[in-house]
């Protein structure tokens, strides 16, 4: 998982489309875990910048994430 989804976000790439969203949400706390308890400045950026994806691009005012239970391209109207 570091390879596929934490490093990409730390860098600000948006991998999250056609993931399950419930399980790649909770995925990030694991990032947020690596980063009070070894200072993975890595990990920081991929939770904070996957949280400003999820906000701007995948969030519904209900408070739900994705359609369907997964995150969707931005821009491809299936939000």
């Amino acid at each position: 998982m570091d390879k596929e989804f934490f490093a990409p976000l730390s860098q600000n790439q948006n991998v999250l489309p056609n993931h399950h969203a419930y399980s790649f949400c909770n995925a990030l706390n694991s990032a947020m875990m690596a980063y009070l308890a070894l200072g993975s400045e890595k990990h920081l950026r991929a939770a904070s910048n996957a949280f400003d994806l999820l906000t701007s691009t995948q969030s519904f005012a209900t408070g739900g994430w994705g359609p369907k239970e997964g995150f969707s391209k931005p821009g491809s109207g299936t939000l």
